[in-house]
C-alpha cells in the first residue's frame, strides 16, 4: 500500500524512533517498502535502515530533490513522507487504511 520515505542526514539516533513507530504498519501489510533519502551520513544511519530493511540512497542535492528522487523509486502509489524522529500515533495504521479506502483521486493529506 504505502512506500514510506524519509530524508536523512546523520540521523542515526532520530531515525531508530521513526522507524519503530512503522512496524505495526509493515506487519499488517501497510508499510510495502521505507526508503531513506540520504545526504551522505557519516554516522551509522544507513546501519540502522539495514537492519531494519529500509532501502538506502544516497543522493545529492536540495531535501527536495532527494526526495524526489526516492518518490521515482518507489514502488507503492501511495507515499508517505516522515522526517527522522517523527514518533507517529497508535492509531496511525487506521487512519491511512481509511484515507486509502476513501480517497477518490491521488490526493495528499497530513497527519
Amino acid at each position: 500500500m504505502l512506500t514510506v520515505i524519509i530524508p536523512t542526514h546523520e540521523s542515526e539516533r532520530s531515525l531508530v524512533r521513526t522507524l519503530s513507530c512503522l512496524v505495526p504498519g509493515a506487519t499488517g501489510g501497510v508499510v510495502r517498502e521505507v526508503i531513506l533519502a540520504d545526504a551522505g551520513s557519516r554516522d551509522e544511519t544507513a546501519g540502522v535502515g539495514d537492519v531494519a530493511g529500509c532501502k538506502f540512497m544516497v543522493l545529492s542535492g536540495t531535501p527536495g530533490a532527494r526526495l524526489r528522487s526516492a518518490a521515482s523509486a518507489a514502488r507503492s502509489d501511495w507515499l508517505f513522507f516522515l522526517l527522522p524522529g517523527t514518533v507517529l500515533d497508535a492509531g496511525w495504521v487506521g487512519e491511512a487504511i481509511r484515507f486509502i479506502e476513501t480517497a477518490e483521486h491521488s490526493q495528499a493529506a497530513v497527519f
